[in-house]
């Protein structure tokens, strides 16, 4: 029986057409190319690799380009005044409000990054607890021991959690741990995905009452 939802931040609680998402991404294409200080195609073309052999941009940079200060890396693509780019929902907050369900955050995105989302949407006080890539070692998912180390902290048995994320490769994680899941598919992206699927958080109620 499902007691608690595990939720993805980015492109979960909030729609993939809001700006932040193509804002983020182009800030961390403009750092990469200034880091490495090589020509753009080369750059986002080593990024790609780099993603799909470390899971995130800053892994990355971190385990093959010998970048020493992360910190330098989440203030370039989260600044303060990236909130601008999210769209307002005023739907949001009432929502998940009438969800049953223990709530927890799991990002691969810094703290004050889900802060600032969160205080957006006035939806902080609705979690019991945000875990992001800093407390995870800046190993998120889909490592392991990110998801149990969320678990563990939130106080949620992995039986009786779900895991919301747009990414099935996160998905992957948490299935291995013996947990359910759910993708985020607004665009319909992946047709051949193992995983139930609903278009947008508002759409969950109907997959868990079969939980």
């Amino acid at each position: 029986m499902i007691k608690n939802i595990l939720f993805d931040l980015d492109n979960t609680l909030y729609s993939a057409l809001s700006p932040i998402n193509s804002g983020i991404t182009r800030r961390m294409k403009e750092f990469v190319v200034n880091f490495l200080n090589l020509p753009e195609e080369e750059c986002l073309r080593q990024r790609e690799e780099g993603i799909k052999k470390y899971g995130s941009t800053l892994n990355w940079l971190r385990n093959e380009k010998k970048l020493k200060d992360p910190e330098s890396f989440f203030s370039f693509v989260h600044p303060e005044s990236e909130t601008t780019e999210l769209i307002p929902d005023t739907n949001l907050k009432p929502f998940l409000q009438s969800l049953p369900y223990n709530k927890g955050i799991l990002t691969n995105s810094p703290l004050e990054h889900a802060l600032r989302v969160l205080d957006f949407y006035g939806i902080r006080d609705l979690f019991s607890g945000i875990y992001d890539l800093r407390i995870n070692n800046f190993n998120g998912k889909p490592y392991p021991a990110a998801y149990k180390r969320a678990l563990e902290g939130l106080g949620f048995a992995v039986s009786e959690t779900i895991f919301i994320d747009d990414s099935p490769r996160y998905l992957d994680g948490f299935t291995k741990l013996g947990g359910a899941v759910l993708l985020v598919d607004e665009f319909s992206k992946y047709r051949e995905t193992p995983y139930p699927k609903v278009k947008t958080i508002y759409s969950i109620p109907e997959i868990l009452k079969n939980l």
